[in-house]
């Protein structure tokens, strides 16, 4: 579907009715209004100090109002000095590029060729030799005292770092292999203590592990296999010391069997038939139970009224 956009009338029966404006047109034909430049008056009588501020508002009014008169004027012109000069000190770019160049503009004749032998002797002169430094005798003491005694602390540093060092591993040694007499004592300080000695021997038995532990390395995969194969070869002896016991009628539940023999039993899985859909019209009367609420006044009026038969309740009527 096209859209309309112009449309031409050729008989208009009705010649009061006038086509109404667009927006457009009517914006365009609506005179714009000239923006006011007339300056705001200010109303000082609102204010509790309306007339200092007035008063002030004059006197800028007519500094204002005389402007510059051919040049650009300085604070000591606005206050009327007669004592104050009027020149205003203004220091041009260029001169303070010549003033931090070290030389002065060229206003004589002779200046420029000073200027240019000045620089010619500052490039084709030869450097000034470095005086030696002179340096106090007592200076020179201070310095040499401060080296030796930085050189002291330094060796006091290194001995008591070897020190230190040499204790870590006498201690760490002693801690790898603890003495025979080690256990008496601890049972001398225990005494009948029973919980501490078995958290001891707890603590004792698990530091072996961890010394066990397999190291990180290119050796790790090689000692993992060989303790892989290790174990392959006791479960294998455990099951065939199991068939021999078994031949022999040997208990499985002797007391006094500390061996391995778990790694020989075999996880086996008690069979079960399969689980049938339960049939909602049979009812269990284990688990048939009453949803009836006895605190309810219908309820209380049925366990109250006796059972009739279907005779009696039409004798009674």
């Amino acid at each position: 579907m096209r859209p309309i956009w112009t449309v031409q009338v050729l008989v208009n029966p009705f010649d009061d009715v006038t086509p109404r404006k667009r927006a457009k047109e009517a914006a365009e034909e609506k005179p714009t209004r000239a923006p006011s430049t007339a300056a705001a008056t200010r109303n000082y009588k609102l204010l509790s100090f309306g007339e200092e501020a007035e008063e002030e508002e004059e006197e800028l009014m007519a500094v204002v109002s005389k402007g510059p008169k051919g040049r650009s004027k300085s604070s000591h012109d606005l206050t009327d000095d007669a004592s104050l000069s009027s020149v205003p000190a203004v220091v041009t770019d260029k001169e303070k590029e010549e003033e931090e160049g070290g030389f002065r503009r060229p206003t004589e004749p002779g200046a420029a060729e000073r200027v240019r032998q000045r620089m010619r002797e500052a490039v084709t002169a030869p450097p000034a030799s470095a005086a030696p430094q002179e340096r106090n005798y007592f200076e020179q003491e201070r310095q040499k005292a401060s080296a030796q005694r930085i050189g002291e602390i330094r060796k006091e540093f290194r001995e008591l770092k070897r020190q230190m060092r040499a204790e870590d591993q006498a201690k760490s040694k002693a801690d790898k292999q603890p003495a025979e007499g080690e256990e008496e004592e601890e049972e001398e300080d225990y005494g009948g203590n029973q919980l501490m000695r078995a958290y001891r021997q707890e603590q004792r038995a698990y530091s072996e592990k961890q010394q066990q532990l397999l190291p990180k390395g290119a050796s790790r995969e090689q000692k993992t296999l060989e303790a892989l194969a290790r174990f392959q070869a006791k479960m294998a002896t455990l099951v065939d010391d199991d068939a021999k016991d078994d031949a022999h009628g040997g208990n499985e539940d002797d007391e006094d069997d500390n061996s391995d023999r778990w790694l020989a039993h075999r996880l086996r899985f008690s069979e079960q038939g399969p689980v049938l859909a339960r049939d909602a019209n049979v009812v269990n009367a284990e688990e048939a139970y009453s949803i009836d609420d006895p605190r309810n006044a219908m309820n209380e009026r049925r366990r109250k009224r006796p059972h009739h038969g279907h005779g009696d309740r039409k004798h009674h009527k």
